[in-house]
């Protein structure tokens, strides 16, 4: 199979990052990180690709209802109100479910 130069194939690169890869929260600091690095990346990415026609993107959902954030809102001095304040600071005002 010959391999054609990137600027006829264009395209779509989509990275799975998170707001944790853009804002830093207590207690995940592995997983800020890792999605800060995925952040970096897409961005460097972008720039190496752009010039191609190949867009690349990252997704970058806020905070999603899994065990983890159950570990952050517990570790908060009132949890209840820790969940509250994390739905009311997305665009449609709840978190995410999986």
């Amino acid at each position: 199979m010959s391999q054609r130069p990137r600027t006829q194939l264009g395209g779509s690169i989509i990275t799975p990052a998170s707001v944790n890869g853009l804002i830093a929260e207590p207690a995940i600091a592995a997983s800020c990180a890792a999605k800060g690095g995925v952040s970096a990346m897409t961005r460097a990415m972008a720039l190496d690709y752009g010039a191609d026609g190949i867009r690349v993107n990252a997704i970058c959902p806020g905070y999603i209802d899994t065990p983890m954030t159950d570990i952050y809102y517990d570790a908060q001095p009132d949890p209840a109100a820790a969940r509250q304040i994390a739905g009311a600071s997305h665009a449609l005002g709840r978190t995410g479910k999986p």
